[in-house]
This record gives C-alpha cells, sequence and structure tokens, in this order.
C-alpha cells in the first residue's frame, strides 16, 4: 500500500492482474471513488478500470541545459528512469530539446527549446533537476537556481566545489532510486508540512452583499495552510481577511460564522497602520509589549496561588496559571527580548535602532515594527494584508524564510507573485463576486485557472448539444401521440440540465493602456556630478544618503534603483526630478520633459474631490481633458465609479487614480518611486507591457522583483552614500551578487584554519604575516625555516592566482562561452585544494618549531 496525495484515492501495487482487478471492484463497492493499480516494479497494468489518483501538488521538475552530449544523454535518462514513477512534470528548456527526438509535449514532459527569458521558468519550478554524470556544465544553472531559491537535486559532481547545506537547498542524487525518494519526500513534505490531522477553522455561508454572492461551500483553514488570498483591487480581498481575523471593523454588509477551536490564536497585519499617539515607548519595548503584559499576569496569579491556597477559586486560578504559562512559553516568554531582537535584525532594525521612540521612525518603519510584535507572538493563524510594502529585499528575504518554517497557518494578500509562489501551498481567489480554491502557488493558480475555464466551456458545450438533441425529438414528436411520453420525458430532462448549467464565465475586464507620445529627447537626457544630499533629524543627528554620486542617463535606458531601505533611491529620484534641492551639478539634456510618479503619490490625492475631478485638475488642456474618462476607464474607473469620492477608495483604487493622473501629461522621461506599490496582478502585467512599449527613458525605483526582472536594462545601486553602476539586467545583477558573496564566503573559509599551537593562529593569508615569525625566521639553525618560507612564497603565488580567477568569473558575459568556464571553473577548484593542503602544511610546519 502506498500513499497518493488525493481525497478518497485507493491506491494498490499488486503483481497479478486478477487479483487487482477484484481488488479494484471492492474499492468500487465500499465508495472510494478513485482507484490507481500499479505493479510493485512500477508497470501500470492496462485494463479500463485503472485510473490515475489526481494529485492535489502536480510538482514541475525544471532541466535546463545547453545541447552538449552529457546534457542529451542526462535528460534522457531521467525521462526513462525518473520520470514515470513520480508525480510531476518535467520541463526542459535550452537548446539540448534539439538533441532529443521528441519535439513536441508529451506526457508529463513539457518542452520548451530556447527560450530569451529563462527567469520565469525557474520562478514556476518547484526543483531543478541536474541528472549529470558529469556537472561541470551545470555549474551556472546551479547558481541561478540558487539564486532564485528553488530546491536542487543533482548527482555529487553538479554540485562539486559548492559549499551548500543539503537538506535546504538540495539534495545529492546519484541513481534514480534517489530522485524518486527525493521527489516523493519533497512532495509530502512540502504538501502536507505540519500535521495532516491539525485542527481547522471552517466558514460558514460567507457572504457579503457588495463583493460576494453566498458561497455554496464551508471554506476551511488548517494550520497547514499557506494560502494567497488573491483578485484584483477592489473585490473585496481585505474585507475576507478581516471578516477570516475576526476584526471589529470588518465590513458590515458581511454576514456568515466562524467555527474555531477555543485555543486558536489569531494574528492580523493590517495594510494601513494606526499606533495610539499617546504611546510612546522604544521600540523594543513596543515589540516585546504582549509579552511583557502576560509575564506579568504570570506574576500575579503566581502570588495569589501563594497567599490564598484555601479559596473557592483556587483550582481557576491554577487551571488559568498553567494555561497562561504554557503559552507564554510557547511565545518564548523567558527569551523573548533575545527573540524580539533577531526579528527586528531580521527586519533591518540596527542595535542602536532598539532604544529609540517609536516616533522617531517613519510609517513604514513603524509597519515592521508591528509585524516584529506580531511574530512574536506566533498565533496559530497570520492574517496579513501586503506585509511586503514597506519591506526592502533584505529584509524581504528575511520574512520569506521566516514564514516557510512558521508552525501555524498564514492567510496572505500580496502583489508580489515570486513571494506567493515560494510561500503558499494554497490560493484563494475572488472573482466574479465568488471564491475559487486552488490547491497550490500563485504560479499553478494562473495556470489552472486557464485549465478549469477550458473544461468549463467544454462541459457547457457538450450539455448545450445535449440541449439541443433532446430539444429536436421533443419538437419533433411533442404532438405526435405514440411520442407525446417520450417528449415530456426528454423536455423534463432539458429543464434538469439546464437547472444546473453554468454559462462560463471570465473576468475580462483588463486596464489596456499606452503613455502618451511625447516629442523626442536629446541623446543625453540628463547627467548629474558630485551630488550630495544631508539631513538633519530631530535629535540634531546629521544623515547622508548620497555622497558626491554622479552619472549620465542615455535616451532609452530603463534603469533600477536598488538598495536597503534609506539609503536614499527616493532621495536621488526628487533630487533628478528636481523637487529637492542638493549640491552638486545637474543637468538636463535638450528637448527632456519629465514626469514624476513619488513613492506617497496616492497619499497627495484631495478626498472631497470625485474620481474624474481629480483628474480633471492635472491638466488644464482641453484636449486631454476629454480623454480623461477613456484614461479612467483604463483603469477600471467607468460609469458611476467616476463619480466616487476619493476618500472612499482602497489603497489600490487610489494608486490606479495616481497613475491615470499620471498618464494625463506627455513625458519622455519617467521618473517611477514604487509605481507597483498596491498594483494587483494584472494591473502590474499591463503597466509592465506598456513600459516594454515606451520609447522614451526610465528611472524605476521598485522592490518587486518580477517587475525589476522584466524591465530593468542598468542596476544603479546605492550603498553607504555611493552610486555603484551596473550594466546589465536585474537577474545578471543578482547572480553576480550572489556568485561575489559565494566566492568572498569560499576564500573566508579558504583561510580559515585552526592551529596546532596555542602561539600560533593561521585565518588567512594576513595572518602569516600577523603571527610572530621573527623568532622562526631568525633561526637559521631551524630545519623548518626554508620550508616555511618556501610554502610562504607558494601561498602567495597560488592567491594572487585565485584573485585573477575571481575577478575573471565576475565578469559579464563569462558564461557565453560555457566551455572556457568549464576549465577556469575546474581550475578555481584546483588551486583552492591547492592553496588549502599549502596552509594545513604550513600549520605542521610552524606547529613544530
Amino acid at each position: 500500500m502506498a500513499i497518493a496525495y488525493s481525497d478518497m484515492v485507493l491506491f494498490l501495487s499488486h503483481r497479478n492482474q486478477n487479483d487487482a482487478k477484484r481488488l479494484y471492484g471492492d474499492a468500487k463497492k465500499s465508495g472510494i471513488v478513485s482507484v490507481y493499480i500499479e505493479d510493485r516494479f512500477n508497470e501500470e497494468l492496462n485494463f479500463e478500470a485503472s485510473k490515475k489518483p489526481i494529485a492535489k501538488y502536480n510538482l514541475k521538475l525544471l532541466f535546463v541545459g545547453s545541447s552538449t552530449p552529457h546534457n542529451a544523454v542526462g535528460v534522457k535518462w531521467f525521462i526513462k528512469k525518473v520520470l514515470p514513477f513520480v508525480d510531476a512534470t518535467l520541463i526542459i528548456v535550452g537548446s539540448v530539446t534539439h538533441q532529443l527526438k521528441f519535439k513536441q509535449n508529451q506526457k508529463k514532459l513539457v518542452i520548451k527549446g530556447s527560450v530569451k527569458n529563462i527567469s520565469q521558468y525557474y520562478y514556476e519550478a518547484d526543483i531543478v533537476v541536474c541528472p549529470l554524470l558529469s556537472g561541470e556544465g551545470m555549474k551556472v544553472k546551479v547558481v541561478e537556481a540558487l539564486m532564485f531559491g528553488k530546491t536542487i537535486f543533482g548527482s555529487s559532481e553538479a554540485f562539486s566545489g559548492y559549499d551548500l547545506e543539503f537538506g535546504k537547498v538540495g539534495t545529492i542524487c546519484n541513481n534514480s532510486s534517489d530522485y524518486i525518494n527525493a521527489i516523493k519526500h519533497f512532495s509530502a513534505t512540502e504538501t502536507n508540512r505540519y500535521n495532516l490531522n491539525s485542527r481547522k477553522a471552517f466558514l460558514e455561508r460567507f457572504t457579503a452583499e457588495k463583493y460576494y454572492n453566498e458561497m455554496k461551500n464551508c471554506l476551511n483553514l488548517s494550520y497547514t495552510d499557506r494560502v494567497g488570498l488573491v483578485g484584483l483591487n477592489g473585490t473585496g480581498k481585505t474585507t475576507l481577511l478581516k471578516f477570516l481575523s475576526e476584526q471589529k471593523d470588518a465590513h458590515i454588509d458581511s454576514e456568515g460564522s466562524i467555527l474555531r477551536p477555543n485555543d486558536m490564536t489569531i494574528g492580523y497585519l493590517p495594510q494601513e497602520l494606526t499606533i495610539d499617539e499617546h504611546s510612546d515607548v522604544s521600540a523594543i519595548d513596543f515589540v516585546i509589549h504582549d509579552a511583557v503584559l502576560i509575564g506579568k499576569e504570570l506574576e500575579e496569579l503566581a502570588v495569589k496561588l501563594s497567599e490564598n491556597t484555601e479559596d473557592e477559586d483556587y483550582d481557576a486560578v491554577l487551571q488559568k496559571y498553567g494555561e497562561l504559562n504554557e503559552h507564554y512559553e510557547r511565545i518564548g516568554g523567558y527569551s523573548i527580548k533575545n527573540d524580539a531582537e533577531k526579528i527586528l535584525s531580521g527586519l533591518g532594525f540596527h542595535e542602536d535602532d532598539l532604544l529609540k521612540s517609536i516616533w522617531k521612525f517613519s510609517g513604514g518603519w513603524q509597519m515592521r515594527l508591528f509585524m516584529a510584535r506580531l511574530l512574536l507572538q506566533k498565533p496559530s493563524m497570520l492574517f496579513l494584508d501586503e506585509p511586503t510594502n514597506h519591506l526592502d529585499m533584505d529584509a524581504l528575504l528575511w520574512l520569506e524564510e521566516y514564514l516557510l518554517s512558521y508552525e501555524g497557518g498564514i492567510v496572505v494578500i500580496s502583489h508580489d507573485r515570486f513571494f506567493l509562489d515560494r510561500i503558499c501551498n494554497r490560493t484563494l481567489e475572488i472573482s466574479m463576486k465568488t471564491i475559487s480554491d486552488y490547491k497550490g502557488g500563485y504560479s499553478y493558480y494562473e495556470q489552472e485557472k486557464i485549465v478549469r475555464f477550458e473544461q468549463s466551456v467544454a462541459i457547457y458545450q457538450k450539455k448545450q448539444k445535449e440541449i439541443e438533441h433532446l430539444q429536436k425529438f421533443v419538437d419533433r414528436f411533442r404532438y405526435k401521440a405514440t411520442k407525446a411520453r417520450q417528449a415530456q420525458s426528454r423536455l423534463k430532462t432539458i429543464e434538469k440540465i439546464q437547472e444546473g448549467l453554468e454559462t462560463p464565465e471570465q473576468d475580462l475586464s483588463k486596464i489596456s493602456f499606452t503613455f502618451p507620445k511625447a516629442t523626442r529627447s536629446g541623446e543625453i537626457v540628463l547627467t548629474f556630478k558630485d551630488i550630495s544630499k544631508s539631513f538633519t533629524t530631530s535629535t540634531g543627528e546629521i544623515i547622508k544618503p548620497l555622497n558626491k554620486v554622479s552619472g549620465e542617463i542615455v535616451r532609452g535606458d530603463f534603469i533600477a534603483v536598488v538598495g536597503h531601505n534609506g539609503a536614499g533611491k527616493s532621495t536621488l529620484c526628487n533630487i533628478l526630478s528636481n523637487t529637492m534641492p542638493a549640491e552638486g551639478l545637474r543637468k538636463e539634456g535638450h528637448n527632456v520633459i519629465i514626469n514624476f510618479y513619488t513613492q506617497h503619490q496616492a497619499d497627495a490625492l484631495k478626498g472631497d474631490l470625485s474620481v474624474l475631478d481629480e483628474v480633471l485638475s492635472s491638466t488644464e488642456d482641453i484636449a486631454v481633458q476629454q480623454k480623461a474618462r477613456d484614461i479612467l476607464g483604463s483603469f477600471l474607473f467607468s460609469g458611476e465609479a467616476v463619480k466616487k469620492k476619493v476618500k472612499v477608495l482602497s489603497g489600490g483604487e487610489k494608486a490606479r487614480l495616481a497613475m491615470a493622473k499620471l498618464l494625463m501629461q506627455t513625458a519622455n522621461f519617467l521618473i517611477l518611486d514604487e509605481p507597483t506599490n498596491h498594483l494587483d496582478m494584472r494591473s502590474k502585467e499591463v503597466l509592465i507591457e506598456a513600459l516594454e512599449c515606451y520609447e522614451g527613458t526610465v528611472l524605476l525605483v521598485s522592490h518587486d522583483r518580477y517587475f525589476l526582472d522584466a524591465l530593468a536594462t542598468k542596476v544603479w545601486e546605492i550603498n553607504h552614500g555611493t552610486l555603484i553602476e551596473h550594466l546589465y539586467s536585474y537577474t545578471e545583477y543578482m547572480e553576480k551578487k550572489f556568485k561575489a558573496k559565494s566566492l568572498a564566503l569560499a576564500s573566508e573559509k579558504i583561510g580559515s584554519h585552526g592551529s596546532k599551537s596555542n602561539d600560533v593562529l593561521t585565518k588567512s593569508a594576513l595572518d602569516i604575516k600577523s603571527v610572530n615569525l621573527t623568532q622562526v625566521k631568525s633561526s637559521k639553525n631551524s630545519k623548518n625555516s626554508k620550508n616555511i618560507n618556501r610554502i610562504e612564497k607558494e601561498i602567495s603565488i597560488v592567491e594572487q592566482e585565485i584573485k585573477k580567477i575571481e575577478t575573471v568569473m565576475l565578469e559579464n558575459g563569462f558564461y557565453s562561452n560555457r566551455e572556457q568556464a568549464t576549465q577556469i571553473e575546474k581550475k578555481y577548484r584546483d588551486l583552492k585544494e591547492k592553496v588549502d593542503e599549502l596552509y594545513k602544511q604550513w600549520e605542521n610546519e610552524v606547529a613544530t618549531i
């Protein structure tokens, strides 16, 4: 007996076909709806009763490779020896497909061939497989897979040269059994991350007149769920989240009931935060506040128990103390400050921030404090409304890792598809006033939604043909005495079919726009030199986010500005848009027209104006004003919606309105500071399409990895007041950052060695010089001195070679010649091993003195 990940499915393994058929019949009589019979050697028995179980979570495996013989051999072997025996689909990308006999997609196999943008396939994949006997050709793919945070299954050779913690980033598979077992284990652990019998919360018959129809079935949430709540802005995602998390300000039209265990605790992160004005505490005290209150209550209960042992309520107090103490231990109450500091550090706070008043922080940083406070409480169910909005890349990656290991359920609203794909194992979509459930992440949802729609269309067409056929019989014989009864029977059948038949509907509302054409600018759009900007904080501290930075923007550039929060990205945008004064030189090119979309553009909207009046106020050009309704319609403001007051709009609607205002003016240079904040997935996709067709120049700031990956051709990195230009795409920038970090860690490891003597410690080449070797070298009679000198010279020579190779490996286009890159990488590993051995020899020689 084996486990299949499907409801009410019996999976049988039996060698004898007759016995298998008998078991199948018994299973069907027992009410099991789907049976899959397979023999112990994984050869499916061919008879009509057999049916493969439908997996709840069909894994996507990715193989990427060029048209080299070892790639072709590896993937053919995998298709034959592994793929038939796992519940997964293999996607093959790259010119290796030219070496395969089959060119078309087959069962469990998707052939993509050579593609321009490989990143989308990494985003969608669950596992990257590297089934090579010689792993040299897969080095760059291992780096790419790690960069996209994907699990890697491959041979020992594919991983050689990397210091990886297996079990977290990958699994070594040297034969078919290794692959099959690893994939099945991955499916089990990823789909059923925690105990499958965990308690659930049930939502019964939920309805909100404004947003949803009454749900036909109950919605259940379990502690194992990682749910992504998706849908267009304004469809009611936040309303549903508030209802599920039992917030007091849930929409007044909401009706329904929630059944949940008494001991289920709930944590809710709102999209917009309001902190009590009278609360003036330090950051660390704000975060641990709830735990401190519990600790004080425990102390009070302990005193009460010690003083009144004969009281009637003693047992009740004792029980309350036990339950409260159990909760206090679960949230780490006895080490709460240390845990809080770790979470705050992960979210980007420094040690000197912890004692600052919460009012010293901006709204975005206050939201991080609230998130830290929430995470520290460790509720059974987390409800998060746009948690990534105020996070920079480092904090976002930390949050992803934290939530992946979170021991509780999660329901999250987010427009970051990378985040949803990495975190979620389930997706709820609100569309057309209905809620649809998908058993997978965002990429799975996108594909499954298309499949479901096509299936519903096919069923509808089939039923219509059946109705048409029955109707012909009715029309022909309903008045014929001998056939009247049959005609009436068929008429009733038609009525029954029509009662349960729903016309397939697809939400086709879509933002569709193009940026207004502007006159062509000069070749040089903008130059700046020695730009500096300083700010004085309320405490008198002077901070300098930009210190003598220089740069040049050329017509047609699409530049991504990256850096941690507070690094100076928005400051640079304000200076370059000429809305903020600064030291240094700023010079615009010929005929440059700038449009600047600020990070808080929506905050500048006038709440008392209607949507239409707000847009009209942005220009006095009559011709442009006449297009206002068309532009608003492109952003889903049509009909009566244009008469809405701005103050009643949701955060996403305000963001779309601010973008519509931007379109009322022509420009050939767009400066966009976080343009995707609060935009839903569809809006974001259309904005990407519009920018791809834009003929001007773009400087953009965004924390959305998908958005940057699709558009950026250059990257400006702001770090500690400096601006570093990278002349390649965002994906290449991230790859090189990862590679540089890996090389730095490798070099550090090479140089870090223990010592056999308390007097001699060697951690790097510099340590050799810092160690007191005067006595050693001055002792001419020492038998070791010549050997030590010789080894030191060899170490110096080898380390110089290593540095040269590292420089070459970091150059753009290093992997354009795969064969040459493979040879250089092999030499690099050999040199690292050699220098490691030389250090050991040096230590042994010194230790004997």
